[in-house]
């Protein structure tokens, strides 16, 4: 899934490797704009069922309404599985600090 929404440099990208988790790549910035997409692809690519890696590094924006996508992404997982981060920056990195969600996304 790739859209960009009018949103210059916002791409948001799944990738399905064979037996291996979907990845998810976000790059941009994430608001009310394009929050619900970046929620969509985690939600879908939680259906895959190998669980969610989540390439954040390229993100030059969060909001609350990026981290509400983040977190429902988390939700749509099954306990067997697990949405990670295994890409971020200062930006992200902050936000989830500052919110206490280190822990439940990493």
């Amino acid at each position: 899934m790739k859209d960009n929404l009018g949103q210059v440099g916002f791409a948001c990208e799944i990738h399905q490797p064979a037996g291996l988790p979907a990845v998810v790549r976000v790059t941009g910035e994430v608001d009310a704009a394009t929050a619900p997409q970046v929620q969509e692809a985690l939600v879908s690519a939680a259906g895959f069922g190998c669980g969610v890696d989540v390439d954040l590094s390229g993100v030059e924006f969060i909001d609350s309404t990026g981290l509400r996508a983040l977190i429902i992404g988390r939700q749509a997982i099954d306990d067997a599985q697990r949405l990670r981060i295994t890409g971020s920056n200062s930006i992200v990195d902050r936000l989830l600090e500052l919110t206490g969600l280190t822990e439940f996304l990493k």
